[in-house]
């Protein structure tokens, strides 16, 4: 992730499957912290690699940036 960071990447997308969301909000915090635009994919359950190109990308192209409320909010809801 060290490389990410440092790097001029100002966009990032994180789809992670549901058993991993609590390191993908973790990872969203540190990126939005440091100033990168997020994106959660929301994998509605599914594996990633159960998707096939036409559903990612369909999930690519519906994502909406990721805000601190919105990272609290989806926080929340894992307690």
């Amino acid at each position: 992730m060290l490389k990410l960071v440092e790097s001029e990447v100002k966009t990032i997308y994180l789809a992670l499957d549901k058993d991993a969301l609590k390191e993908a909000l973790d990872y969203s915090h540190n990126l939005l912290n440091l100033g990168k635009e997020v994106y959660l994919i929301e994998l509605e359950g599914k594996d990633p690699s159960e998707l096939v190109f036409n559903n990612i990308t369909k999930l690519l192209h519906q994502a909406k940036p990721l805000s601190f409320s919105d990272l609290l909010l989806k926080k929340m809801q894992l307690i």
